[in-house]
C-alpha cells in the first residue's frame, strides 16, 4: 500500500496515529483550546487547519478512521465530541476522502480482548505492538489505526453510514504486515510537516 491512513481520537486533547506511505507509524497527542480572549469557535478553525497539515504531509491519505463515542459523560463532553465530529467529517467531505467512525467497544476488543478495557490496557497492548504513546488518547489512535490496518483484508463494512465514501473508506487498502516503530510525541501547537518528522522512527527492514 503507497496511501496514508490517519487515525484519530476525537476531543480536546485529540490522540492521532498515522500509519504513512512508506509504512512508518508515528502517533501523538494534539491539545485544542482557546486563547485567553478568544472564543470557543477558535478550537475548530485550528483542529481544521492542523487537519490541513497532516493531509499536506501525508498525502495521498486513503482514509480517516475515528473512534465512534454513543455515550458521553456528560452534556459539555457530548457537545465538543460532536464539534469535532463535524467539523471533521465536514473537512472529509471537503476532500473527498473517505471517513469512518468505529464503536468504542469494538476498539477496545480488538486491542485488548475486551470490550470494557481500561486505560492502562489500552496502553499496555500498544506498547505490546512496540509503540510507546504518549497517553490514554494516543493509545485508543493507535488501536483505532491497528483496527483499520486488520480489516484492510476486505471484511464488509456496515451499510449505515451517513456519507457513501465512509462506507468506501476500506476501498484501496491492502491487509499487509504492521510496521512496529518508536516515532510517538506530542505536538501541543498547531504543526508543520516538519513536525511529523521529528522522532525517531523504524521503518520495514
Amino acid at each position: 500500500m503507497n496511501k496514508s491512513i490517519l487515525a484519530l481520537d476525537l476531543g480536546s486533547k485529540t490522540g492521532w496515529a498515522l500509519r504513512q506511505a512508506d509504512g512508518t507509524i508515528t502517533s501523538g497527542v494534539m491539545e485544542f483550546k482557546p486563547g485567553r480572549f478568544e472564543g470557543g469557535g477558535m478550537v475548530f478553525v485550528r483542529f481544521k487547519h492542523w487537519l490541513d497539515e497532516v493531509r499536506l504531509f501525508a498525502e495521498p491519505l486513503a482514509a480517516v478512521f475515528f473512534e465512534e463515542v454513543r455515550a458521553h459523560a456528560g452534556v459539555t463532553a457530548a457537545h465538543v465530541y460532536g464539534g469535532f465530529l463535524a467539523h471533521l467529517t465536514a473537512w472529509a467531505e471537503q476532500h473527498q476522502i473517505p471517513y469512518q467512525g468505529v464503536p468504542v467497544g469494538t476498539i477496545k476488543r480488538h486491542a485488548t480482548g475486551k470490550g470494557n478495557a481500561s486505560k492502562d490496557e489500552m496502553l499496555e497492548a500498544m506498547r505490546r505492538k512496540g509503540h510507546q504513546p504518549v497517553d490514554d488518547n494516543a493509545a485508543d489512535a493507535l488501536a483505532i489505526l491497528h483496527w483499520a490496518l486488520d480489516q484492510s483484508a476486505g471484511l464488509p463494512i456496515g451499510t449505515d453510514q451517513r456519507s457513501a465514501r465512509r462506507g468506501q473508506a476500506m476501498d484501496g487498502l491492502d491487509h499487509e504486515e504492521v510496521v512496529k516503530c518508536s516515532a510517538d510525541h506530542v505536538p501541543l501547537a498547531p504543526v508543520s510537516p516538519g513536525s511529523f518528522r521529528s522522532g525517531t522512527t523504524r521503518r520495514r527492514p
